[in-house]
This record gives structure tokens, C-alpha cells and sequence, in this order.
């Protein structure tokens, strides 16, 4: 895991990934003046959340890239708990949320599940920005090397299918960090495809046999509970591990529903408590799957659920367009931290160990002005194209046949 030294004062750490947040939170506001589109419909709170879980995701990459750069280790997480944790739990969240956001859609049914229109959105809206970050990182190889180490287009052709499919990150051009460049990431967009491809069919079957004859809560009670007792079994089938993540987000769209209770989680006490659940969560757990961490980790994202901003902090337009722009973050912060420890290393090199966490706001900057570029110049026009696409899946004579039609 490495030393607490190797990996900087925690505290300097943890400080200055809240002077990157406020950094971001300032930047997201330039960029809002400045015209960026600032989302008109979503949920503000999850919003808000998901910009602030991918800067946390890049603060806990950046303690693993001062061991690897200072100290020649290998990528590993940190030892520090709340370190490993801004990884780890920020993960879970976004687990979470997708469980969240799709729930919805359980809710309906087979009948009302449109597999064509599903898939085609979600290619759209994931893979224009996946391609950019591949194809941006195959660049910077070929800028420090140019190609010399290629392999066999063959090779080089199934590597790239491998990054693509969200396999693996193997080699390109030669380059065995290739990983390093993407902070290792495409593992968790792989049970993203999986939940869409597998867990949403499956619960909205599942929804399908209990509605009349149960409450709807069933059904994610149902795939939490199961999923906890097939925990044993997540070394063969690894999905298994996140299962509950995904459930208790589904869970806390039911909570939401149910207004009382709702309204009571959306106030100061309940945020009080809620940042406790999660520091609790962070400075005690190591799996964000187990039971404990599950049941801190829904607390505080229950009421994010129900619409608990936090005083604002989470609804700001600064934190929406990170919300916006979140996506891009996670893809491409790892871009941004690998060219400032590597191809910076002669200017970065000179800052001693202990002041190294004063770039992480500069990274958060540059990893937001980035993310944001290609929200604009590759994800909206993605989207648009994908929208584009399920109209015309719609009008289809012979796709339209495809799709489940109401009894």
C-alpha cells in the first residue's frame, strides 16, 4: 500500500483537494458566465454530487501519483483510509446514482423498456467521450515516443478494442503505462454497460411479477438482500460486489417518493448527520459494498436523493457545471496527471514532497477546462446524435416491431 509519508501528509492532502473543490466551484461559474450551458433539468443535488465525487476521484489518483513519481512505486491505492476512500467510496456513489437515475425506468416495466432507445442513448452518451480520452492519450504516447515501440497493427488493434470494450488497459503503441495516462478508470464503466446490458432487464422483469402483488420497493430491497448473500460468489462473478451499490440507489428513489419523509431529510439535521455518516464511512470502511459502509454510504446519499443541498453547495451553477462536466473529469483527469508528473517532471521535480499537494487545485483546473472543451466540442454533439438516432429508431417500421408495445 506504501507509507503515509511516501504518499504526503494526509491532512495537506485532504486540505488542499477542498481548495480544488472551491477552485472548481469558481471555475464552474467563469465557465457559466462565460455561456457554457448550464443544465435547465436534471436534479441539482445528484448534479452537483457527481462534480464533486470525480474531483475526489482525482485527488485520490493524485496521493498515488506523488508515491509513484517520488518513490517508484507501483499504482496502488494509498494506506491512508480517507485517501483510499475518495477513490473507493467516491465509486460507490456514482454506483449509486446510476442505480438512482435508472430507477425510473425499473418502475415501468418490460412493457415500458425500450432497449433500442436505452442502448442507443447510453452509446451516445458515453463513447464520444471515451473515444476523445483514447484517442488523446494515443497522442501524448506518440508525442514522447512517436510510435517507436508499436507492435504489430494487430496487436496494436486488439489493445485498442480491449480500452474500448472497457476490458482492460492494456498497452498502446508500446506504451505499458498506458493505464497510468487514463488513472486506470474504464473498470468502473465496465459494470456501468453491465448494469445497463444485465440489471436493468432483469428488475424491470422482476417489477413486473411483483406490481399488483407487493410494494415496489421489492424489488431493490430484493437484489440487495441477494446480492449480500451471494457476496461469497463476487471473486468468480465480480458484478455480485456492486449489486447492492446499484440497490440502494434504487432504494433511495423510493424514499424520495414518499414526500414526508423526503422533506425531513432535506433539512440541516439531516445534512448534519449525513456528512457524518460519510466521514464515518471514509475513515473506517474499506469496501464500499459491505453492509457497514452500504448502510453509511446510503445515509448521506439518501438525502442527496431527497434533494439535500447542503446550504447550496450542491445547487450552485458553479456545481452544476461540474455536474455538466463530471464525465469528462473522470475520463480525463488521469491525462491531466500523467503529463504533469511525467512531461512537467523537470518543473515539478523541483517542488519538494511536502508542497506537492498545492497542484492539485492547478489539476482540478486543468482537468475542468478540459473536461469541459470536450463536454462541448464531443459530448454535446454526441448526445444530439444519439437523440437523433432514437427518432428515427422510433419512426423505423421495421425497428419500431422491435420494441415491447403495452398489452
Amino acid at each position: 500500500m506504501g507509507d503515509a509519508r511516501v504518499f504526503g501528509p494526509v491532512a495537506d492532502i485532504l486540505l488542499c483537494g477542498a481548495l480544488a473543490y472551491a477552485t472548481a466551484l469558481v471555475a464552474g461559474h467563469g465557465l457559466a458566465r462565460a455561456g457554457f450551458p448550464v443544465p435547465a433539468d436534471g436534479e441539482p443535488s445528484i448534479d452537483g454530487l457527481r462534480g464533486l465525487l470525480a474531483l475526489a476521484v482525482l485527488v485520490h489518483h493524485f496521493a498515488i501519483w506523488i508515491s509513484v513519481a517520488r518513490a517508484g512505486a507501483a499504482w496502488a491505492t494509498p494506506a491512508s483510509l480517507p485517501l483510499h476512500n475518495l477513490g473507493a467510496g467516491s465509486v460507490g456513489l456514482f454506483f449509486m446514482v446510476t442505480g438512482y437515475v435508472f430507477y425510473p425506468r425499473i418502475l415501468g416495466g418490460l412493457r415500458g423498456l425500450d432497449l433500442g432507445r436505452l442502448y442507443l442513448g447510453r452509446l451516445f452518451r458515453l463513447y464520444p467521450a471515451l473515444v476523445a480520452s483514447v484517442l488523446m492519450i494515443l497522442g501524448l504516447i506518440l508525442w514522447r515516443t512517436g510510435g517507436a515501440d508499436a507492435r504489430p497493427l494487430h496487436e496494436e488493434a486488439a489493445a485498442l478494442l480491449r480500452w474500448l470494450a472497457c476490458a482492460g488497459t492494456p498497452p498502446l503503441l508500446g506504451e505499458a503505462e498506458s493505464g497510468r495516462m487514463n488513472a486506470h478508470v474504464l473498470w468502473s464503466l465496465r459494470y456501468e454497460l453491465l448494469f445497463y446490458i444485465l440489471v436493468l432487464p432483469a428488475c424491470c422483469a422482476a417489477m413486473d411479477r411483483v406490481r399488483g402483488r407487493a410494494p415496489t420497493w421489492w424489488v431493490p430491497a430484493g437484489l440487495l438482500v441477494g446480492a449480500l448473500l451471494l457476496r461469497p460468489l463476487k471473486n468468480v462473478l465480480p458484478l455480485i460486489g456492486y449489486l447492492p451499490l446499484f440497490a440502494v440507489g434504487m432504494l433511495a428513489y423510493e424514499v424520495r417518493l414518499r414526500e414526508g419523509l423526503a422533506a425531513r431529510l432535506r433539512g440541516p439535521a439531516a445534512a448534519g448527520l449525513a456528512i457524518a455518516a460519510l466521514v464515518l464511512a471514509a475513515t473506517t470502511q474499506v469496501v464500499s459494498g459491505k453492509p457497514a459502509a452500504l448502510a453509511l454510504y446510503g445515509a448521506f446519499f439518501v438525502c442527496v436523493a431527497c434533494g439535500n443541498d447542503f446550504s447550496g453547495l450542491l445547487r450552485s451553477r458553479g456545481a452544476r457545471v461540474l455536474g455538466a462536466c463530471s464525465y469528462g473529469v473522470y475520463l480525463l483527469h488521469g491525462l491531466v496527471l500523467s503529463a504533469l508528473f511525467v512531461d512537467l517532471a523537470p518543473i515539478t521535480g523541483m517542488v519538494p514532497i511536502g508542497l506537492l499537494p498545492l497542484l492539485i487545485p492547478v489539476a482540478a483546473l486543468a482537468a475542468i477546462l478540459l473536461a469541459a472543451f470536450v463536454h462541448l466540442a464531443v459530448e454535446r454533439p454526441g448526445i444530439r446524435a444519439g437523440q437523433a438516432l432514437t427518432r428515427a429508431w422510433e419512426r423505423g417500421p421495421f425497428l419500431g416491431r422491435l420494441r415491447p408495445r403495452a398489452a
